[in-house]
């Protein structure tokens, strides 16, 4: 089982006198406290990948979504306060990507964004 080098990237605007640009941080997952046991293998994105690709050659309108990996609250809640630590970023779940300028493959979501995301995605509807 091979993990791949993912890394959680960050996108907030920076000002510059009146102009507005966006600035992305990205840190290494794996150095992030509590979150290298949530890490998927490479086999598991490919999969999801896989999946997705059948779902948007059925249904042309499917809009693919990246692999969702639900954290325990604690684990989350000591991975977000290692992220505030390291580049003052708060966000409600962790987008991972594999490299720069790419769409999340994965995104690690505490337990209740996870549930709230299931609820809404399985009914059309929030809880």
């Amino acid at each position: 089982m091979k993990k791949l080098k993912l890394y959680a990237k960050f996108v907030f605007p920076k000002y510059i006198g009146e102009k507005s640009f966006n600035t992305s941080i990205m840190l290494n997952a794996e150095k992030i406290d509590g979150l290298s046991s949530y890490i998927p293998t490479e086999e598991m994105i490919q999969l999801h990948l896989a999946a997705e690709r059948i779902k948007v050659e059925q249904d042309k309108d499917y809009k693919p979504f990246p692999l969702m990996i639900k954290v325990k609250e604690e684990d989350y809640n000591k991975s977000m306060k290692d992220i505030k630590t390291k580049c003052k970023v708060d966000c409600v779940f962790i987008p991972l990507v594999a490299q720069t300028d790419a769409l999340p493959v994965c995104i690690l979501a505490s337990e209740v964004f996870y549930d709230k995301i299931s609820n809404k995605n399985n009914k059309g509807e929030e809880k």
